[in-house]
Parts: structure tokens; sequence; C-alpha cells
């Protein structure tokens, strides 16, 4: 017996699913890394309006990856 498992299906994702992955780890990350220190930051603006973007975009990528990949 080589130890392979003839029922396991070695699934190959193409380079789009695979830049939706990728890049949603990254923008993941960089919200993280990016998020304010406190709540009172966001009586600026500018970084609400910031933070605002940047949840649009992320939710949007999300909903687009999701589909994508269903």
């Amino acid at each position: 017996m080589d130890g392979t498992n003839p029922t396991a299906k070695s699934t190959k994702y193409s380079t789009t699913a695979k830049v939706f992955h990728w890049g949603f780890v990254i923008l993941f990350v960089y919200g993280i890394a990016k998020q304010v220190d406190d709540i009172s930051q966001l009586e600026d603006f500018v970084i609400l309006r910031f933070e605002l973007i940047f949840a649009t975009i992320f939710i949007l990528l999300l909903a687009i990856r999701f589909v994508y990949m269903t």
C-alpha cells in the first residue's frame, strides 16, 4: 500500500480564486493592523470616512468572493 487515499480529490484552484483568497487575507490583516486604538479617534471625520470606506470595500469583496467561489 502506497499510503494514498483513492477517494481523496486533489483540488486545483484557479488563479482568480487564489487572488481572491490571498488578497482577502492581506486586506484582513491590514484592517486588523490599521484599526483605531480608541473609539474617540472616530470623532475625526477623515478617520471615520476611511474606516467606513474600508469596511464597505471589505464587505463587497467578501460578497464577490462568496459568489465567485459558490
